[in-house]
């Protein structure tokens, strides 16, 4: 049964795509994962060990729990991905399907270990065989087809280079703007606005270049100054099932209810940080109902269910609770996301129970012509944010002999 959907006007016309051999319906506004969930599509992938069923979760291409195969290319992240007029997707993990995969019998069996590193060693002359069952138990992916080829990488070199376009690099964007730098790029670290192309930088490297991936294409930029922007990265809980279709994150219940999609009608929100009344307000526009509220994430006993979400057991003083619902929203801490950072060799400050990059007055980095603002160098206030972006925008352009 489709997701209950509030009636809204949609932005963009109707597209069709074809999802595992039968036509599906989405528009403009959607990325793959919001046209499926839509459609009431839940169960998106496998996992690769245990074969346990995997829904839309983050939302924000940092997880790998909707990747899908679209027009021949293998493990593409769909939430990620905007929508277009006659898209093949499929589904990829999974015997005989993803919906019924009956090597998920592995989640049952061995519900304590299953470690083949030291379980398939012997007899050695049956280790060929044992690698090649554990490569195919991993994935069902197969080689791109050969009309799903990416284009040649491509170099590029400009002035700036903003990664990410949070408070803060979107006002340190304005600001270099503003001074007529033209030759300006700029990129997403994961979340973007899947409208258009996702932009997504994922590695820097020793020459000072940093990928970046826009749709399937891939490029090298070399910048003589970069802004690292990249702010806090959602986090889940560790919570027993709470890997199943029906747990998300802030981020996807916004994709959803931004497209007018209920992304369920009975929620439980697990934890707590800052965008807890962001998604209440989200919830109630959709018309979603909130059924409990547990903060303490450890007194959840279990996420019920199998193939979804259908209830939660968790503990109120000396008894225990149980709630029908069919949406879990984990609600961890925001992590600065530091990755990108390390890679560069910018220097790291421990900040309680996270690690944040350390800059000086003006946003500057261990590393020359690197700056770094807002969320990942430990501000959390929005102010402070905007003030970040202001200030190392200014700095930026004094380096190159700006106002």
């Amino acid at each position: 049964m489709p997701m209950r959907e509030f009636r809204m006007p949609l932005s963009g016309e109707p597209l069709d795509f074809t999802f595992n051999g039968r036509t599906v319906r989405g528009y403009k506004s959607d990325s793959i994962a919001t046209a499926l969930a839509r459609d009431g599509v839940k169960s998106f992938s496998r996992s690769m060990k245990f074969h346990r069923p995997r829904g839309l979760y983050c939302g924000s291409g940092r997880c790998i729990s909707c990747v899908m195969r679209v027009n021949g290319v293998p493990g593409v992240r769909t939430c990620r991905v905007p929508l277009e007029q006659g898209m093949v997707v499929q589904t990829e993990r999974g015997f005989p399907s993803t919906r019924f995969d009956l090597l998920s019998v592995f989640d049952s069996v061995f519900r304590r270990q299953f470690d083949y590193h030291s379980r398939f060693i012997r007899p050695t002359f049956m280790t060929p065989f044992y690698q090649y069952v554990v490569r195919h138990l991993a994935s069902s992916s197969r080689m791109p087809d050969s009309s799903g080829a990416f284009p040649a990488l491509e170099r590029k070199s400009c002035e700036v280079l903003i990664i990410g376009r949070g408070i803060s690099g979107s006002v340190a964007q304005a600001r270099i703007q503003k001074a007529g730098v033209r030759s300006l790029i700029i990129a997403d670290r994961q979340v973007g606005d899947v409208s258009a192309p996702p932009s997504t930088a994922f590695g820097f490297y020793e020459s000072g270049e940093v990928g970046i991936q826009v749709g399937s294409g891939l490029k090298l930029v070399k910048a003589r100054s970069i802004l690292l922007a990249m702010g806090r990265a959602e986090t889940g809980l560790s919570i027993v099932n709470g890997d199943i279709p029906g747990n998300m994150l802030p981020e996807a219940i916004h994709q959803l209810t931004s497209r007018g999609i209920s992304p369920g009608a009975r929620a439980v929100l697990v934890g707590t940080n800052e965008l807890r009344d962001r998604v209440r307000r989200q919830l109630e526009a959709v018309h979603s109902s909130i059924v409990a509220e547990v903060q303490d994430a450890s007194s959840v006993v279990q996420v019920l269910g199998g193939r979804a979400v259908r209830g939660i057991e968790y503990s109120e003083g000396r008894t225990s609770k149980t709630v029908s619902c069919d949406l879990v929203i984990q609600l961890g801490p925001l992590v600065p996301a530091v990755e990108l950072a390390q890679q560069a060799g910018c220097e790291l400050r421990s900040s309680g129970s996270f690690w944040t990059v350390r800059v000086d007055a003006e946003g500057r980095t261990s590393v020359p012509g690197v700056y770094a603002c807002g969320g990942i160098t430990g501000l959390i206030r929005e102010d402070e944010r905007i003030s970040s972006g202001e200030a190392v925008a200014l700095s930026m352009l004094r380096s190159r002999g700006g106002p």
